[in-house]
């Protein structure tokens, strides 16, 4: 699910009031509108060259670099262009595999030369959209 977020304009009439420092003070006053604008989050992160596949063997090594994953975001706006990865699923995936949280970059967390699963499906998400990445055992 991804969300869309869209500017929003508030227009807010007010009046402002000037009063001086005198011995007799003077006051004056002057309708006045401000103009809010809201930055949200207008649009989706995408990765980038899908689909990603890597082959590694049984004896590849612990916090070694299986591959790196990578999207962009076209907001300007920081926090809304900020893009965070993390693995996610409910099966084996994120007992051997990790990711960091800032360059997408995959390693193998744990070995799994004592596993008898030949295929790892390990599922991105980015701030809310998924990417299927297939791990084959070679």
């Amino acid at each position: 699910m991804c969300f869309h977020f869209v500017h929003v304009l508030y227009f807010q009439p007010f009046e402002v009031i000037a009063t001086d420092q005198g011995k007799n003070p003077k006051t004056s006053s002057e309708p006045a509108s401000v103009r809010i604008r809201v930055a949200r989050n207008n649009r989706d992160p995408r990765f980038e060259n899908e689909p990603y596949s890597k082959d590694i063997t049984r004896e590849f090594q612990n916090n070694g670099e299986i591959l790196t994953v990578r999207a962009t975001d076209a907001d300007t706006k920081n926090p809304f262009n900020k893009i965070t990865y993390s693995i996610i699923g409910d099966d084996t995936a994120p007992v051997y595999f990790n990711i960091d949280a800032n360059s997408g970059r995959i390693t193998l967390k744990s070995s799994v030369n004592g596993d008898d699963q030949t295929q790892y499906k390990v599922y991105v998400e980015l701030l809310k959209m998924l990417c299927g990445i297939s791990v084959s055992i070679v």
